[in-house]
């Protein structure tokens, strides 16, 4: 009984480590070979200088407008309190 129980388990982790050996192999190329190929405008203007400049006026504003609002709030509670 521990014998056959010995063999179950070592083919099955025979066959899971061949499945996922021979998956990794097959997989690894491909991948790749398609994302190079599916680049779209979009795609490039992510990783052009534009964008970067662009995220960054972005944040600017952000931080602008919550500064805004901080003094904003600031100042009304100054004067209801007054």
């Amino acid at each position: 009984m521990k014998t056959k129980r010995l063999i179950l388990a070592l083919t099955t982790w025979t066959v899971v480590i061949v499945m996922s050996l021979h998956s990794c192999q097959t997989d690894s190329g491909y991948d790749n070979v398609i994302q190079e190929n599916n680049l779209t405008e979009a795609d490039l203007f992510v990783a052009s200088e534009a964008y970067k400049n662009l995220e960054k006026e972005i944040k600017k504003n952000l931080r602008r407008r919550k500064t805004q609002l901080i003094n904003f709030l600031k100042k009304k509670k100054t004067v209801s309190t007054a």
